[in-house]
């Protein structure tokens, strides 16, 4: 993973492969969500 700094970016690379992203994207992290998953399928027995 490499930080662009002057652009924003962030480089995630794994072997051959990668993926450039904004790092605006990691600025507010979700709840995972599979609590939500999790209680709908209690709720639906």
């Amino acid at each position: 993973m490499e930080l662009d700094s002057s652009s924003g970016m962030i480089v995630f690379s794994v072997g051959f492969v990668s993926k450039t992203l904004p790092s605006s994207m990691f600025d507010s992290v979700p709840s995972c969500s599979k609590k939500q998953s999790l209680k709908q399928s209690i709720e639906e027995i």
